[in-house]
């Protein structure tokens, strides 16, 4: 392993060269028996039942697939913006355009394109390097990971006031959805029906604890109609009708299971009831 050169071991340490630049994987051409050797050869490899020819034979298709995300084009970005990409990070950068085109055409492509080409036309050549790196990092598809582009850019000294604008295009031009996490949702579900059932049935009856007082609110209950009780230590709801906080509980869980993402979520039956069950 020691006698590996750097690239050698780059190339091994990601699957299908996604760790190296396309001079390295040119670099790498036929090497195949070079490494196998390298690696301990027949001895080594006849432990874990793999021959010379099988080695080398991967190593060639990895190489070559390596070789060909490389070469990926990326349609409205010039090459001293995106040339000293890995394979890796081309193919990855190059998935997250496709994912625009997918959901708004050539159109979005262009306007993604555009201000991506804006926001690094001042840079310097390292930040722009960095910037684009950045964008390789990021899941186009998913609006959480979308808003960690600013903070990637912060991180390479990066600081653009149109990185926020660039982040909501994306999100609006890719439709893409934010996570849910459908195990808070389900908590917070049971703890809204729950709530419902014991003031319908006047379980309940107008003293909440904090914790009780506080879910309401979130639901959109008016915070104002809560009055502290000193003698109970809870909070007593002062409006006119109970059946005011009834109605907000069934507007939240309403909007809470009509998320487009929780419906991509919970695939079959089985994942819904899950979700809701007691």
């Amino acid at each position: 392993m020691c006698n590996l050169t750097e690239t050698q071991l780059k190339f091994l340490q990601e699957e299908a060269g996604g760790a190296l630049t396309k001079n390295e994987i040119d670099n790498l051409e036929g090497q195949g028996k070079d490494i196998y050797e390298a690696l301990g050869g027949k001895k080594f490899f006849d432990e874990i039942g793999i021959s010379e020819e099988e080695f080398v034979a991967k190593f060639d298709r990895d190489l070559q697939q390596a070789n060909d995300n490389a070469k990926i084009e990326i349609k409205g970005l010039s090459e001293n913006l995106v040339g000293d990409l890995t394979a890796g990070a081309r193919k990855s950068l190059s998935e997250n355009f496709e994912s625009i085109f997918t959901a708004s055409g050539k159109e979005g492509v262009e306007e993604i394109t555009e201000q991506i080409n804006t926001l690094t036309k001042n840079m310097k050549p390292e930040q722009q390097k960095n910037f684009i790196k950045a964008l390789t990092q990021v899941d186009w598809a998913s609006a959480n990971s979308v808003h960690t582009l600013s903070e990637l850019a912060e991180e390479y000294g990066i600081a653009e006031d149109g990185i926020k604008d660039l982040e909501n295009s994306i999100i609006e031009l890719n439709n893409a959805a934010t996570k849910i996490d459908l195990k808070k949702v389900g908590e917070q579900l049971k703890t809204l029906f729950g709530l419902e059932k014991k003031i319908v049935s006047g379980e309940q009856g107008r003293s909440f604890t904090e914790e009780q007082k506080n879910n309401l609110v979130a639901a959109g209950v008016d915070e104002s109609k809560f009055q502290y009780n000193i003698e109970t230590g809870n909070y007593d709801y002062i409006g006119d009708k109970i059946q005011d906080v009834v109605d907000a509980i069934n507007n939240q869980t309403d909007k809470m299971l009509d998320v487009k993402q929780l419906e991509k979520d919970v695939a079959s039956g089985a994942a819904a009831t899950e979700v809701l069950k007691n």
